[in-house]
């Protein structure tokens, strides 16, 4: 197989990687017909022109009760801030 010479792999290890995905694949199937296929409900919580994320290393985003959210809410992105951003 022309794959095969690319990837580097044997025919018995696409064979075997094929069966792995194969199986993930008819499991989650499984799961997700027993689950009746559903998502909990979703809602937004922010809004607005500014950005809002979460990044605390020893809290937990929700409360126990799931019903307060701990987050950020910051007028800029993909920078540090600066002196003139706390104004």
């Amino acid at each position: 197989m022309i794959l095969n010479a690319k990837i580097g792999l044997s025919e018995r290890e696409v064979a075997r990687t094929f069966i792995w995905l194969l199986l993930i694949v008819v499991c989650s199937q499984l799961q997700a017909q027993e689950s009746g296929g559903a998502f909990p409900p979703q809602r937004y919580i922010t809004s607005g022109p500014r950005h809002h994320w979460f990044g605390y290393y020893d809290k937990l985003q929700f409360d126990p009760t799931g019903r307060y959210v701990l987050g950020m809410q910051v007028p800029f992105e993909h920078r540090s801030p600066t002196a003139a951003s706390s104004r």
